[in-house]
């Protein structure tokens, strides 16, 4: 147990061991109580509990914080600061993390601004999916969204490319895509969430128009119109399923 009161963990470009970055784009605890941070632009890091230390994942060419401002990634594998001590600089497609969710065997699915990578439980990165590499490709770049299911097919969610799925044993995804003619296909390319319930339904949040639940056996969606207008505006956003 972290204890009932707050801890402070800040960015600081000398600290070995610290937070690789003060941007936490996300926030993910896992199935052991394991607490993930998804950070923009400097990878995938979690508190290692026994060391008193933050270990992390990003792309080898990633640069500290206050190094990205202003200077080239490419210019980083020289430059980079002493947190790729505790880095695994073996790494991801792209260190702007934005989605991530656990597999099975106790892996990590993490989404990126490029693709998705698979992060085993012995902390090895073993996979890699992209838009443009690879056999199995993705249909854009951003992955807003990832689940692994229980029938042990990847479905990731996209910026403005929809909904990918990688079956089970399969070598290519499958792609859904919005088409105004219809009715039983995502209204939105933009896929921010994603969810399994108890009963194994796959629920999809998109930025218009809201939510769809995923129909296995016509292989389509039923959609649900979320479109109320209220004094703050449209409220038709399935940001976060859970």
């Amino acid at each position: 147990s972290y204890g009932s009161r707050f801890i402070r963990y800040n960015y600081e470009k000398s600290e070995v061991g610290g937070l690789p970055g003060d941007n936490i784009k996300m926030l993910y605890r896992d199935r052991s109580d394991q607490v993930w941070l998804g950070h923009y632009p400097s990878g995938i890091s979690f508190l290692d509990r026994y060391a008193s230390r933050i270990r992390g994942f990003r792309h080898p060419n990633t640069i500290s914080q206050d190094l990205n401002q202003g200077q080239n990634q490419g210019e980083s594998q020289n430059q980079s600061t002493d947190q790729n001590q505790s880095t695994n600089l073996n790494g991801l497609n792209h260190s702007s993390v934005l989605s991530v969710a656990q597999s099975a065997d106790g892996g990590l699915w993490v989404g990126s601004e490029n693709g998705f990578n698979f992060i085993t439980p012995s902390g090895k990165v073993t996979q890699s999916y992209q838009h443009d590499h690879g056999q199995a490709r993705l249909s854009a770049n951003a992955v807003l969204s990832i689940l692994e299911d229980r029938r042990g097919n990847i479905w990731a969610g996209t910026w403005r490319g929809g909904l990918n799925k990688l079956a089970k044993g399969a070598q290519e995804f499958s792609v859904y895509l919005p088409n105004k003619d219809d009715e039983h296909s995502l209204i939105d390319g933009e896929v921010w969430s994603l969810y399994e319930d108890r009963q194994g339904s796959i629920w999809v949040g998109t930025w218009d128009y809201g939510l769809h639940q995923y129909r296995p056996v016509s292989d389509d969606f039923l959609r649900f119109d979320l479109m109320r207008v209220g004094p703050g505006g449209r409220t038709d956003r399935a940001f976060k399923l859970f």
